[in-house]
């Protein structure tokens, strides 16, 4: 008889990534993570295996710098986008006044 795996609700899932359950169900509704319905009108659940896939990294991401080594924090100074949910700091007008005379010239 096969293994079957253990299936995670929801709000499981939604605990171990540290994402909110609408979040977890938007992966779900898009394809991005698989689950089961559990009958006609059950509720989602998540195979454990599923999930362990969907956290696997992607050979896509391989090339991104990671901000904990010297070549990530180089990108970054250099002026590369940070990466999709960084909290890297915007520089403002305030912050460069090269940017606001550009737009402005008589601000100078």
């Amino acid at each position: 008889m096969p293994a079957v795996a253990e299936l995670l609700t929801v709000a499981e899932v939604a605990r171990r990534l540290r994402q909110s359950q609408d979040t977890i169900r938007r992966k779900i509704s898009g394809g991005e993570l698989e689950a089961v319905r559990l009958g006609e009108h059950g509720p989602l659940r998540i195979p454990e295996d599923a999930l362990a896939a969907h956290l696997k990294p992607t050979s896509s991401a391989a090339h991104l710098p990671s901000l904990g080594t010297d070549s990530g924090r180089a990108a970054l100074d250099a002026g590369m986008d940070s990466p999709p949910g960084s909290r890297a700091r915007v520089a403002t007008s305030a912050s460069r006044p090269e940017a606001a005379q550009a737009r402005d010239p008589e601000a100078a």
